[in-house]
């Protein structure tokens, strides 16, 4: 028989011998059953029993691997010196230890390359042996080391644990996200850590946060570690408003030697636009057509920036919301009917999460989960209820649980957090898909399904994804914009082909675009101006792939145009430019994806009615 000991996962393995006896497997115990990491006790006992109903005899190999840890595996010495075998009531004449041999193994989980030991036994039934190992290291890596026992190739179910335990914490490792953007909260990730990296799973040390940055408002309360956090805690909200590289530093309020930090670097937003400016829609406080991009004002802290129909809303990293350009029916919400040419806050709430504009009317969602509309209501868009135009944001409803929000021409749809779907406002062609053609001036939920991730309503038909990254259609489908291979309209949201890998849609006018989850682009509908990108102006009524590139990551539409920002930050437009709305200087049409100028730190893009907007890396 053979029997091996492994730290990292130590075993006793059976080495077959022809004279040996082998009567089922025996018992194993090991200690010490636990050790500090990086202690200095490095001796070991395993005292092995043979079975109860029968004796035990042939060799014994003892398998001594490294631990994990390669500064500090377990150490072998040369044979002899470190190795101990006692006889217990085994017949200590049949015991004797060999010369260590280099081994590794694959029988047991865990195995790993090491040194053996081989040994003798003959032990009766019940009897028992021990040896004794002693280590030149311990290992520093917290973890726990099974032994394993075979007799006759057949391991021991229930085995013995050797476990290295984390030493008390001496340092706080702090984990923050790469870049965050200014005012916009976000996790940082506190874990004590003991000398050799270990998490300190007893500590139950009391905490606080400074940061470099002047600014920094919300930083996360004294918090003391509880048994259930086991030495790693996550904070939520933290938000710093300071653009440029940031440190967040986590310190021990008792012991001020127990410290960590970590270093974000702080991104603010420079939001620019071109083509079509007759409403004031660019934000550049003239009424001027640009066909290159022109800054929005001097801010630099856009969060998310949504175009439509001749106008333009915002929220910056503070939380505040911004409107611009035509507002005949209300739609900037500054409770008049002025034409902005320059960006004007609504209200002076700092709670906005998300805003999408319709054609004339927007709609919003406030980080406490509530839903707000404003603006033209002849269809009930608003969802209040009535067909009244208002110029303040109203809330729609009482509910506390809506996720995301969407606006197409005179129809809204929006996402709430359990999943389900809602529409309402103009339904002529479907577009609420709730197998009617009825205006709703209320939400109605479409369908029973609990699945929706996302939507966006196009001008008059809506496009939505699933959890499982299918993408759903429905609505007027006069140019094939619904994907589905026809020109039906469609009452309920029926799926794009089976694909299972679509990651972002952008509806137009009548064009869609669409990103794949390999970065892949995609697009469909209306082509006369070359909208499509695929070097024709033939309409597509289902998904056609333009070009080969995987690296686009965002995409807009809009009507006639579109707009998509590559993974390397580059910005690149299509289709129709009668007012520049391409960026590239000209009013020439595009039929395939052209870079705007060189810059590759683009974030975003938005498109609507004959102009683009965007979001610049700044700071």
């Amino acid at each position: 028989m053979c029997v091996a000991l492994v730290l990292g996962c130590l075993g006793l393995v059976v080495a077959p011998m022809a004279q040996g006896v082998v009567y089922g497997p025996g018992t194993m115990t090991i200690s010490p059953a636990s050790i500090a990491a990086g202690s200095s006790w490095k001796t070991f006992t395993l005292r092995y029993t043979a079975p109860s109903t029968g004796k035990v005899s042939g060799a014994v190999a003892v398998l001594v691997p490294t631990s994990g840890d390669t500064a500090t595996a377990f150490g072998p010495v040369p044979a002899g010196t470190n190795v101990t075998v006692q006889p217990g009531t085994c017949t200590s004449a049949a015991l004797a230890t060999t010369a260590f041999t280099k081994t590794s193994r694959t029988t047991y989980p865990g195995d790993a390359p090491g040194t053996q030991i081989n040994t003798v036994v003959n032990c009766p039934a019940g009897a028992y042996f021990t040896l004794t190992y002693k280590s030149s290291s311990t290992p520093r890596k917290a973890q726990g080391y099974t032994f394993y026992t075979t007799v006759a190739a057949v391991p021991i179910k229930t085995q013995p644990v050797e476990t290295v335990v984390p030493r008390s914490a001496v340092s706080l490792a702090v984990t923050a996200p790469a870049t965050v953007t200014a005012g916009t909260p976000f996790s940082v990730k506190v874990t004590a850590k003991d000398t050799y990296a270990n998490t300190a799973t007893s500590y139950r040390g009391t905490i606080g946060f400074t940061s470099s940055d002047p600014g920094a408002s919300v930083l996360p309360a004294g918090y003391t570690f509880t048994a259930t956090d086991k030495g790693a805690h996550t904070f939520t909200g933290v938000v710093l408003p300071t653009a440029g590289p940031q440190s967040i530093v986590a310190k021990d309020t008792v012991n001020t030697t127990i410290t960590g930090s970590a270093t974000t670097v702080v991104v603010v937003y420079t939001a620019y636009a071109w083509g079509d400016n007759g409403a004031g829609q660019l934000g550049d406080g003239t009424t001027t057509n640009r066909p290159t991009p022109v800054i929005v004002g001097t801010d630099a802290h856009w969060a998310s920036v949504r175009t439509s129909y001749g106008h333009t809303v915002a929220v910056k990293t503070d939380g505040t919301l911004w409107a611009w350009g035509g507002n005949w029916y209300g739609q900037l919400g500054d409770g008049t009917t002025i034409t902005r040419s320059t960006p004007v806050q609504v209200g002076t709430d700092t709670h906005w999460a998300s805003v999408a504009p319709g054609g004339v009317h927007t709609v919003a969602v406030k980080t406490d989960g509530t839903l707000w509309a404003w603006g033209d209501n002849m269809n009930g868009q608003l969802g209040d209820g009535t067909t009244v135009t208002r110029l303040t944001p109203v809330q729609v409803g009482t509910d506390t649980h809506w996720a995301s929000v969407t606006a197409g021409y005179a129809h809204t749809v929006a996402v709430k957090t359990d999943g389900t779907l809602w529409a309402w406002g103009y339904n002529w062609n479907g577009e609420l898909g709730d197998a009617s053609t009825t205006d709703r001036s209320t939400p109605v939920q479409v369908g029973t399904d609990t699945q929706w991730a996302s939507a966006t309503a196009g001008e008059t038909y809506t496009v939505a994804m699933k959890t499982d990254h299918t993408l759903w259609t429905w609505g007027w489908n006069a140019d094939g914009q619904l994907g589905d291979g026809t020109t039906t309209d469609r009452h309920t949201p029926g799926q794009v082909g089976t694909d299972t890998h679509w990651a972002s849609i952008a509806p137009g006018d009548t064009d869609t675009v669409a990103v794949k989850t390999d970065h892949t682009l995609w697009t469909w509908g209306y082509n006369g101006f070359g909208q499509l990108g695929d070097g024709t102006t033939t309409d597509r009524h289902a998904p056609v792939q333009v070009g080969t590139n995987t690296t686009w990551a965002s995409i807009a539409a809009g009507e006639g145009h579109a707009a998509a920002v590559k993974t390397d930050g580059t910005l690149w437009t299509w289709g129709a430019n009668v007012d520049g709305q391409l960026g590239d200087g000209t009013t020439t049409d595009r039929h395939t994806p052209g870079q705007v100028g060189t810059d590759t730190h683009w974030a975003s893009v938005t498109a609507s009615q004959y102009y683009t907007v965007a979001l610049l890396r700044a700071g």
